[in-house]
C-alpha cells in the first residue's frame, strides 16, 4: 500500500474544519466550560479527519493506480515502437479496468517522449474486439503535449468486454 499526499489533505478535508466548527459553536452556545469546548472539538475534529479521510484515500489509492498502469503500459508502448513508426517520439495507451459493478472504465493516454519537440496535432484512437469489431473509433483534436509529457486524453465506462487491440496514430 502507497500513500499519496492527497489522502491526507485534499478539498474534501475542509468539511472536517466546517464540522469541528459547528461542534465548537454548539458547545460555546451550550454553555459549556472552556476545558471541555476544548477537548470536545478536538476529539470530534479527530473523528471528523478519520471519517472523512478513509473514503477519500481509497479513492486516491484506486486513481494513483490507473494512473501508474497507464504510464507504465503507455512506457512499454513506446519501447516497442521506437523506431518501427513514422513519429516514434510519440505513443498512445488504451487499457481498461473493472469496477465492482462489472462494467469497465477505459482509459486512453498518449505521450510525447521527444526532449524537445512539443506535439500539437490529431490524435485518432480505434478501439477493437477480439473478432476485429471496432468497439470505439475517436479523434481527438488540437491535442498538445510538451516535451516529456503524459496525459489522459479520455474514459468512459461501458458494459462491454474490455477492448483486446487499439491502434493510434498521430497527425
Amino acid at each position: 500500500m502507497e500513500f499519496y499526499p492527497e489522502m491526507f489533505i485534499s478539498k474534501w478535508h475542509l468539511v472536517v474544519v466546517f464540522l469541528a466548527g459547528i461542534v465548537w459553536i454548539g458547545l460555546v452556545i451550550g454553555g459549556y466550560g472552556k476545558k471541555t469546548v476544548i477537548t470536545s472539538t478536538l476529539k470530534w475534529l479527530v473523528a471528523f479527519y478519520i471519517i472523512v479521510t478513509v473514503p477519500v484515500a481509497l479513492s486516491v489509492m484506486d486513481a494513483k493506480h490507473i494512473e501508474e498502469e497507464m504510464i507504465t503500459g503507455l512506457d512499454e508502448t513506446y519501447a516497442s515502437n521506437k523506431g518501427s513508426v513514422l513519429q516514434d517520439h510519440l505513443a498512445a495507451y488504451v487499457s481498461s479496468f473493472e469496477d465492482e459493478d462489472g462494467d469497465f472504465e477505459i482509459v486512453i493516454y498518449a505521450g510525447n517522449y521527444h526532449a524537445a519537440q512539443e506535439f500539437v496535432g490529431d490524435v485518432h484512437i480505434v478501439i477493437a474486439a477480439e473478432d476485429g469489431s471496432i468497439l470505439r473509433e475517436e479523434t481527438y483534436e488540437e491535442v498538445s503535449l510538451e516535451p516529456g509529457e503524459k496525459i489522459e486524453l479520455d474514459s468512459y465506462y461501458t458494459t462491454d468486454d474490455a477492448p483486446d487491440t487499439f491502434q493510434y496514430w498521430f497527425e
